[in-house]
């Protein structure tokens, strides 16, 4: 007869198995809690870039206005359209939307006042106010973001008003 040692070192088939589960159910755990954060810094990223785009094109349009000698179009009082001409120191400046960017052109020079992160859905001008009082502009504008979320797109309306100085 041979002898059996008792005392043989490894695992058995079911102490095998049972760790393969423990680590299946910690690797699954560790996954849905990445996918949490994941989502979460995406919607975080999202409202961010909305945020900054909105409030930088606010201020921009308010510098402008502030600063402009007219209001050349939208022309009359009540008039609306989406694109916007100032007349500051002699030089038109205008601000149009074209393919999600809106866009500031001074006859020289233009760049996009949103940034590549955002796209502008929808922007309107409306002039407001009296005709012997200072000119001033209702600014509407819907801002999305560019970057993709499950089953879900960020966007924001913003409406202002703006009078010149």
């Amino acid at each position: 007869m041979k002898n059996i040692k008792k005392n043989q070192r490894g695992f058995t088939l079911i102490e095998i198995l049972l760790y393969i589960a423990l680590f299946v159910i910690f690797i699954s755990i560790i996954m849905s809690m990445f996918t949490t954060v994941m989502e979460s810094y995406g919607r975080s990223f999202s409202e961010s870039s909305i945020q900054q785009d909105s409030q930088y094109i606010i201020e921009r349009l308010s510098y402008d206005i502030h600063r402009a000698d007219s209001i050349v179009t939208p022309a009359s009082i009540g008039g609306t359209g989406n694109s916007l001409v100032l007349q500051i120191n002699g030089q038109n400046y205008s601000y149009t939307l074209s393919n999600g960017q809106l866009t500031l052109s001074d006859g020289i020079n233009a760049f996009f006042v949103n940034s590549d992160l955002s796209s502008i859905n929808t922007i309107t001008f409306t002039r407001i106010g009296n005709p012997l009082g200072k000119h001033t502009i209702k600014a509407e504008f819907n801002i999305i973001s560019n970057r993709e979320l499950v089953g879900e797109s960020k966007s924001e309306t913003y409406t202002t008003t703006f009078g010149t100085r």
